[in-house]
């Protein structure tokens, strides 16, 4: 019984291991990388599925030595900072394996762009006289804007005796890396309960 024991564990011991990944590291030189760019999503997933650790690891490696040189790693640090930064590396490395392991490549910078663009929006309300409305919106539209509510009225806290009318305008702002910002602005009306009796002497 014991030597069938030991002998289970000897073969066990000569058995090969069943590879997890390929371990030639020759899959990781500059040739090699330079097939993989055109190559699809699913084609570059497969080919780091196929990686062993170790040349996971080396890849890795690899990518931050391609971005040293190049002078993108600071791009790249703040691209994957913050909330999900894992997987922000990870597209970015399959994004430089279809580039060929160009940094410079065109779709690098079209992927690293989005991943730190990010949108902040915002809103303002703004109580406004009667001229001022009269000018923005015409007296035509102003009333009907009153009637229907999409315009709020209210009686000035200074004076009572003249309208307010409230003004809201939305903000949205967009920002890269690059510090790029393109900012919209439009002007809407708060929802909302108001006065929609609007002054006969707001009409043409």
């Amino acid at each position: 019984m014991k030597a069938m024991l030991a002998m289970k564990v000897m073969k066990a011991m000569m058995k090969k291991p069943s590879a997890s990944g390929k371990t030639d590291y020759s899959v990781l030189t500059e040739a090699s990388i330079m097939k993989l760019q055109g190559k699809s999503d699913t084609e570059i997933q497969q080919f780091l599925d196929g990686l062993s650790d170790p040349v996971q690891n080396l890849l890795w490696k690899k990518f931050q030595r391609s971005r040293q040189m190049q002078g993108t790693d600071d791009e790249y640090r703040g691209a994957v900072n913050g909330c999900g930064s894992k997987k922000k590396a990870q597209c970015l490395l399959k994004v430089w394996l279809k580039c060929g392991g160009d940094c410079k490549d065109a779709l690098w910078s079209q992927a690293h762009t989005q991943l730190t663009r990010t949108s902040s929006s915002s809103q303002q309300a703004s109580w406004r006289p009667l001229q001022y409305m009269l000018t923005y919106m015409g007296p035509k539209e102003l009333k009907a804007r009153v009637t229907a509510g999409t315009v709020l009225m209210r009686a000035s806290p200074s004076d009572q005796r003249f309208p307010e009318f409230q003004e809201v305008t939305h903000s949205t702002t967009e920002t890269t890396s690059k510090e790029n910002v393109k900012r919209v602005e439009h002007r809407s009306n708060a929802s909302g309960q108001s006065s929609k009796h609007c002054p006969d002497w707001v009409a043409p």
